[in-house]
């Protein structure tokens, strides 16, 4: 009977530290997908913090308010891009009934976007166009603290981003 004591713990441990929100930050690796975006973008880095509501052993929503910087592109002799965005997106996530098993999630938000293009040392910022973006991914939470997820995102251009979660 004890040794089924000590073996429930860190289970029971684990899901007690899930509350009703969930507050967090992540940390991500991204990469263009679409060769529009390959042209005048390389890989980068992403960072947001998220708020979410849990609303029952499976379902949860998320709100990220979250930051992208693409990896500066030579695409001629002496001229470079730099691109990089902000954003707001709300997550639906299916978590199967138990929070510690792969989970699918859907999510729609809005990005406002910046391009640079530096040419011969003077940068020139074009007007951009903000856009609706969609993603589609798949996580694992390692503890009630710690997870993983890889996400492919789209608005008018694609790329797919890997994702530390660290929730607090």
């Amino acid at each position: 009977m004890a040794a089924a004591l000590l073996a429930a713990a860190p289970a029971s441990a684990q899901e007690g530290s899930w509350s009703k929100y969930n507050y967090g930050f992540q940390a991500s690796a991204l990469m263009p997908n679409s060769d529009d975006l390959k042209f005048i973008a390389g890989n980068g880095y992403g960072l947001a913090g998220y708020v979410e509501k849990v609303w029952s052993s499976s379902w949860a929503l998320r709100g990220r308010l979250e930051y992208i910087q693409f990896g500066e592109k030579d695409i001629a002799p002496l001229v470079s891009t730099k691109l990089n965005q902000t954003g707001l997106m709300v997550d639906a996530i299916y978590y199967m009934g138990h929070k510690d098993v792969l989970y699918p999630f859907a999510g729609i938000g809005y990005f406002n976007r910046s391009l640079t293009f530096n040419a011969d040392g003077s940068a020139m910022k074009p007007p951009v166009d903000s856009e609706l973006a969609y993603c589609l991914g798949v996580g694992w939470n390692f503890t009630s603290h710690l997870g993983l997820e890889l996400k492919y995102s789209q608005c008018d251009y694609a790329w797919t981003q890997v994702s530390m979660l660290w929730r607090f």
